[in-house]
């Protein structure tokens, strides 16, 4: 079992993870997030949206302490943004 932490950073409004199509639960609040939990070895899908105010910048991070990946860009004109479905696979 791999421990998976993810930090997001700047959604002034919300932030929303979810792993292999399940929500998953953040702590903190606006403007930064994080949230930990174990996976298991195998391929998975996730995505965060984040919630702002139009332009605002973000950047987000998803790790198993082995890779890493990170994530930046700017709220849309009505709000929010996402990263999409992104694949993570989770080494023995």
């Amino acid at each position: 079992m791999a421990q998976i932490n993810v930090t997001i950073k700047g959604a002034s409004r919300d932030a929303k993870l979810t792993w292999n199509h399940k929500m998953k639960s953040l702590v903190g609040g606006p403007p930064n997030f994080s949230g930990s939990f174990k996976a298991s070895p195998g391929k998975y899908v996730y995505a965060i949206v984040v919630f702002g105010n139009p332009t605002d910048p973000w950047t987000a991070a998803v790790t198993d302490g082995t890779i890493t990946q990170n994530f930046a860009g700017h709220m849309s004109p009505s709000g929010f943004d996402t990263t999409g479905d992104t694949e993570f696979e989770v080494g023995a």
